[in-house]
Protein backbone atom coordinates (compact mmCIF):
# COMPACT_ATOMS: atom_id res chain seq x y z
CA UNK A 1 0.00 0.00 0.00
CA UNK A 2 2.36 2.40 1.04
CA UNK A 3 4.71 1.77 -1.86
CA UNK A 4 1.71 2.39 -4.52
CA UNK A 5 1.17 5.60 -2.69
CA UNK A 6 4.94 6.68 -3.50
CA UNK A 7 4.21 6.08 -7.08
CA UNK A 8 1.22 7.67 -7.51
CA UNK A 9 2.72 10.98 -6.15
CA UNK A 10 5.63 10.44 -8.47
CA UNK A 11 3.63 9.91 -11.67
CA UNK A 12 1.68 13.27 -10.35
CA UNK A 13 4.73 15.14 -10.26
CA UNK A 14 5.53 14.11 -13.35
CA UNK A 15 2.24 14.68 -15.04
CA UNK A 16 2.25 18.08 -13.15
CA UNK A 17 5.76 18.81 -14.52
CA UNK A 18 4.97 18.14 -18.10
CA UNK A 19 2.29 21.20 -18.37
CA UNK A 20 1.65 22.60 -21.89
CA UNK A 21 1.15 26.22 -21.02
CA UNK A 22 1.76 30.01 -21.61
CA UNK A 23 3.71 31.56 -19.33
CA UNK A 24 3.85 35.33 -18.55
CA UNK A 25 6.93 36.78 -19.33
CA UNK A 26 9.32 38.05 -16.44
CA UNK A 27 10.25 42.02 -17.71
CA UNK A 28 13.61 43.53 -16.99
CA UNK A 29 14.40 39.49 -16.20
CA UNK A 30 13.64 36.64 -18.98
CA UNK A 31 15.92 36.87 -22.01
CA UNK A 32 14.85 36.70 -26.14
CA UNK A 33 15.62 33.79 -27.28
CA UNK A 34 16.52 34.75 -30.48
CA UNK A 35 19.34 37.85 -29.37
CA UNK A 36 19.50 37.10 -25.59
CA UNK A 37 18.79 40.38 -24.73
CA UNK A 38 16.65 41.28 -21.91
CA UNK A 39 13.47 41.53 -22.49
CA UNK A 40 11.84 44.89 -20.95
CA UNK A 41 9.40 46.84 -23.38
CA UNK A 42 6.46 45.07 -21.74
CA UNK A 43 4.39 46.17 -24.96
CA UNK A 44 6.36 44.09 -27.36
CA UNK A 45 6.87 40.67 -25.54
CA UNK A 46 5.77 37.08 -27.04
CA UNK A 47 6.22 33.77 -26.66
CA UNK A 48 5.78 30.29 -28.50
CA UNK A 49 5.40 27.14 -26.38
CA UNK A 50 5.74 23.75 -28.26
CA UNK A 51 3.52 20.72 -27.84
CA UNK A 52 6.34 19.52 -25.57
CA UNK A 53 5.64 21.67 -23.40
CA UNK A 54 8.83 24.35 -24.32
CA UNK A 55 8.75 27.76 -23.88
CA UNK A 56 10.87 30.35 -26.37
CA UNK A 57 10.36 34.16 -24.95
CA UNK A 58 11.03 36.97 -27.31
CA UNK A 59 11.59 40.71 -26.61
CA UNK A 60 9.73 41.37 -30.52
CA UNK A 61 7.47 40.06 -32.73
CA UNK A 62 9.30 40.38 -35.40
CA UNK A 63 11.84 37.49 -33.79
CA UNK A 64 9.60 35.40 -33.06
CA UNK A 65 7.80 35.32 -36.71
CA UNK A 66 11.25 34.59 -38.10
CA UNK A 67 11.88 31.58 -35.50
CA UNK A 68 8.78 29.77 -36.12
CA UNK A 69 8.88 30.80 -39.97
CA UNK A 70 12.34 28.05 -39.20
CA UNK A 71 9.69 25.45 -37.43
CA UNK A 72 7.15 22.78 -38.03
CA UNK A 73 3.88 24.32 -37.45
CA UNK A 74 2.37 21.13 -35.73
CA UNK A 75 4.82 21.07 -33.19
CA UNK A 76 3.77 24.40 -32.13
CA UNK A 77 1.02 24.42 -29.48
CA UNK A 78 0.63 28.13 -27.93
CA UNK A 79 1.73 30.87 -30.06
CA UNK A 80 1.25 34.74 -27.40
CA UNK A 81 1.93 38.05 -28.47
CA UNK A 82 1.44 41.22 -26.19
CA UNK A 83 -0.97 44.01 -27.46
CA UNK A 84 0.75 47.60 -27.78
CA UNK A 85 -2.39 48.73 -25.91
CA UNK A 86 -2.44 45.98 -22.99
CA UNK A 87 1.42 45.82 -21.60
CA UNK A 88 2.31 42.86 -19.73
CA UNK A 89 -0.60 40.78 -21.36
CA UNK A 90 -0.18 37.99 -23.58
CA UNK A 91 -2.85 36.64 -26.02
CA UNK A 92 -2.81 34.15 -28.43
CA UNK A 93 -1.35 35.61 -31.96
CA UNK A 94 -4.31 34.02 -34.27
CA UNK A 95 -6.72 36.36 -32.56
CA UNK A 96 -4.04 39.44 -33.02
CA UNK A 97 -4.10 42.03 -35.56
CA UNK A 98 -0.80 43.31 -36.53
CA UNK A 99 0.69 46.84 -38.16
CA UNK A 100 4.01 47.93 -39.35
CA UNK A 101 4.06 51.71 -39.74
CA UNK A 102 7.56 53.61 -39.64
CA UNK A 103 5.64 55.67 -37.07
CA UNK A 104 5.92 52.70 -34.10
CA UNK A 105 9.56 51.50 -33.49
CA UNK A 106 9.47 47.86 -32.02
CA UNK A 107 12.76 46.63 -30.35
CA UNK A 108 14.23 45.02 -32.81
CA UNK A 109 13.87 47.74 -36.13
CA UNK A 110 10.92 45.79 -38.51
CA UNK A 111 8.02 48.29 -36.44
CA UNK A 112 5.95 45.80 -35.71
CA UNK A 113 3.23 46.04 -33.27
CA UNK A 114 0.50 43.79 -31.93
CA UNK A 115 -3.63 44.92 -31.41
CA UNK A 116 -6.90 43.31 -29.91
CA UNK A 117 -8.90 44.43 -33.15
CA UNK A 118 -9.07 45.25 -36.93
CA UNK A 119 -10.57 48.97 -36.22
CA UNK A 120 -7.69 50.01 -33.83
CA UNK A 121 -5.01 48.87 -36.40
CA UNK A 122 -7.36 50.07 -39.83
CA UNK A 123 -7.62 53.42 -37.57
CA UNK A 124 -3.85 53.75 -36.71
CA UNK A 125 -2.94 52.43 -40.64
CA UNK A 126 -4.93 55.45 -41.58
CA UNK A 127 -3.20 57.86 -39.15
CA UNK A 128 0.13 56.24 -39.26
CA UNK A 129 0.42 55.52 -42.54
CA UNK A 130 1.01 51.35 -41.82
CA UNK A 131 0.18 47.82 -43.19
CA UNK A 132 -2.40 46.08 -41.26
CA UNK A 133 -2.19 42.38 -41.22
CA UNK A 134 -3.75 39.25 -39.40
CA UNK A 135 -1.60 36.43 -38.16
CA UNK A 136 -1.60 33.83 -40.87
CA UNK A 137 -0.87 37.29 -43.51
CA UNK A 138 1.77 38.28 -41.22
CA UNK A 139 3.72 34.70 -41.13
CA UNK A 140 3.93 34.96 -45.25
CA UNK A 141 4.89 38.60 -45.20
CA UNK A 142 8.24 38.51 -47.29
CA UNK A 143 10.37 40.28 -44.92
CA UNK A 144 9.56 37.53 -42.24
CA UNK A 145 10.92 34.51 -45.03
Amino acid sequence: MKKSKHILILLSMIFLSCNVSPVDIQYDYDQCHACKMTISDSRFGCEYVTTKGKIFKYDAIECLVRDINKLDKADIAYTMVTHFDTPKKLKPAEESFFFISKDRPSPMGAFLSAYDSKSAVDQLSQELNGQVFNWQELLKYEIFN
